[in-house]
């Protein structure tokens, strides 16, 4: 059984085997609704079918958002499976949030372990063209931490080059991140959300 808030922000889970989960439902919903800090909670699935059928209101194309320290984020590229927020200090920051199984799994060995070489790279393009790993200028970041809040993760990434970001050279962005050691890298295209 999967929960998840009205916004989508939050979820929890159990597993129940009996025929009858009726306190497991109870015991899901308040876990969802103590980790979404009181919003009401409903039930998204039972025995593997998707039974919600109410509304979702989070903003998936919100332009700012307010980073883990307080820093504005404003949206600046979005991709197909990924979306770059930008802070302009005086050492750019982006927050690079993905969903494949890739960054998925590159986001992991950073949590697990802080040294792991994972660079960055941009490729600029008039259109979208299939690239390879050595197509890449690949980047050792000034910092890049792993954050995981809840269901969401993303990269925090620091680095002067990353004001090119504000002021594309060309319409299409192919973004891409790597692991030096291992060799899996993933690339994203993103076109700009100004």
């Amino acid at each position: 059984m999967f929960f998840v808030n009205k916004k989508g922000t939050m979820a929890s889970y159990l597993k129940c085997d009996a025929a009858d989960c009726t306190e497991e439902y109870y015991h899901g919903i308040k876990s969802c609704e103590k980790r979404s800090e009181g919003e009401k909670c409903y039930i998204f699935d039972e025995w593997q079918t998707v039974v919600w059928n109410g509304p979702v209101t989070w903003d998936s194309h919100a332009k700012t958002i307010q980073s883990d320290e307080d820093k504005l984020f404003l949206k600046v590229r979005e991709g197909t499976s990924s979306a770059i927020w930008y802070n302009g200090e005086s050492t750019p920051t982006v927050r690079i949030i993905g969903s494949n199984k890739y960054y998925n799994q590159l986001h992991e060995r950073l949590l697990e372990n802080e040294n792991t070489d994972i660079r960055f790279a941009f490729l600029w393009q008039d259109k979208r063209k299939k690239t390879k790993k050595f197509d890449y200028d690949w980047t050792k970041p000034v910092s890049i931490k792993a954050v995981k809040e809840g269901f969401k993760r993303y990269f925090r990434v620091s680095h002067p080059s990353l004001k090119q970001l504000r002021s594309p050279s060309k319409p299409v962005l192919m973004f891409g991140i790597t692991d030096m050691n291992q060799g899996m890298w993933h690339a994203d295209m993103t076109k700009s959300v100004e």
